[in-house]
């Protein structure tokens, strides 16, 4: 490794050689790695309200990753793709058990619960990094979000290999779900969300593949003014079966949700299905 060359030390979905290459083209792998007295958490908050894998300090526990050598010329595109996280200058123990310096990222701006769920490529991504690599995958990421947004996660499932793409598209276990909500609500509008993505106002009826496991928020806004009734009333089932997927939220929303809006102009409910 040359002196305009620096360590990257990768835990999350940068493990996988096309995804860090897509930012920093001059990213090589160079050695697999672990970081001592860390731990791996899905605290990172994200624009598009899903979560994002972490790293904080926990004695006595460990890090896995990839460390990549890069062109230090490009280390500010690093900083772009790591944009939400905060270089740190760390030691590392490699494959061969030597210490190497190395620079990871490490964000302050955080959920309270250090689970919380990622979307289902975020995920995908990480799994098809560490396969790539042989670096163990720590067994305590959670469960994904399955994300609505189409175009971001073909965008981002892109740098795939494509063998791995075509075993994903293999996998017997997709589901074809359905969903259908309608907010009745006198004078205002409502609005339909799916995780952070916008599918519909006042009626919403579509269709979707999900994997088992994946986790949706369903978000319903009502802006009204204070005092004005709305029901709503939704279904999701899975389309082969007939099966109804529930809200699994704390407290659960059964169909049909009455209530009034009571302060502000606007109200809101938000349902959790698990498939």
């Amino acid at each position: 490794m040359s002196q305009s060359q620096i360590l990257y030390f990768a835990y999350g979905p940068n493990m996988l050689t096309t995804r860090l290459q897509k930012f920093v083209s001059s990213a090589e792998p160079f050695k697999k790695a672990y970081l001592e007295d860390f731990r791996v958490v899905f605290n990172k908050k994200s624009r598009d309200q899903s979560a994002q894998v972490n790293i904080q300090a926990a004695k006595g526990e460990r890090v896995e990753g990839m460390l990549f050598s890069i062109n230090d010329a490009e280390l500010p595109s690093l900083d772009k793709a790591e944009k939400g996280y905060r270089r740190k200058k760390v030691l590392v123990i490699d494959e061969a058990g030597k210490q190497q310096k190395a620079l990871t990222y490490i964000s302050k701006s955080i959920y309270a619960d250090t689970n919380q769920q990622p979307f289902n490529w975020y995920k995908s991504l990480m799994i098809a990094g560490s396969q790539e690599h042989k670096v163990r995958l720590d067994p305590t990421i959670p469960n994904a979000l399955f994300d609505l947004n189409l175009e971001r996660t073909t965008e981002n499932l892109s740098v795939l290999p494509q063998a791995t793409i075509a075993a994903m598209a293999a996998q017997p276990t997709a589901i074809s779900v359905s969903f259908d909500s309608t907010i009745s609500v006198n004078g205002g509008a409502g609005q339909t969300f799916f995780g952070s993505t916008k599918v519909g106002n006042n009626t919403v009826n579509t269709a979707f593949t999900v994997n088992p496991g994946d986790f949706l928020f369903v978000s319903f806004v009502i802006k009204a003014t204070n005092g004005t009734k709305f029901t709503i009333t939704y279904s999701c089932k899975n389309t082969a079966t007939g099966a109804q997927f529930t809200d699994q939220d704390i407290p659960p929303h059964p169909s049909p949700i009455s209530d009034t809006v009571k302060s502000g102009g606007q109200a809101g409910v938000q349902i959790k299905l698990v498939f």
